[in-house]
């Protein structure tokens, strides 16, 4: 015991199931010319790679992606947009479905 709280020490199994998202699918779809409220940050002098922020809860049609958004996964990132997840319709209709009750703070993407 530590300052009066009991150390979790790994060997207690918690009511599952859990799930892991892999966060590896990555689309190349994001459009920081069209988009609102999205500024640059840092770039690599040496490839040109360069990233892009957005507020913490951007305005539904804020974020503007190219038609290649609706092709493969669901569930992906953006590698030029930082700290946003990206999913498709039917997965958000589908979470929205199965969880009405939680506010996840959703906003629509406009597909250019």
């Amino acid at each position: 015991m530590k300052h009066g709280r009991q150390t979790n020490n790994l060997t207690k199994p918690l009511p599952g199931p859990f799930y892991f998202i892999n966060w590896g699918s990555q689309k190349h779809s994001f459009l920081p010319e069209e988009s609102k409220g999205v500024r640059a940050t840092a770039r690599n002098k040496e490839t040109g790679f360069h990233r892009w922020r957005a507020a913490i809860e951007p305005k539904h049609g804020d974020i503007a992606v190219s038609a290649d958004a609706l092709q493969g996964a669901d569930l992906w990132i953006e590698p030029l947009l930082r700290s946003k997840i990206f999913m498709s319709g039917q997965l958000h209709d589908a979470i929205v479905a199965a969880y009405p009750k939680i506010d996840f703070c959703f906003s629509k993407a406009r597909i250019l």
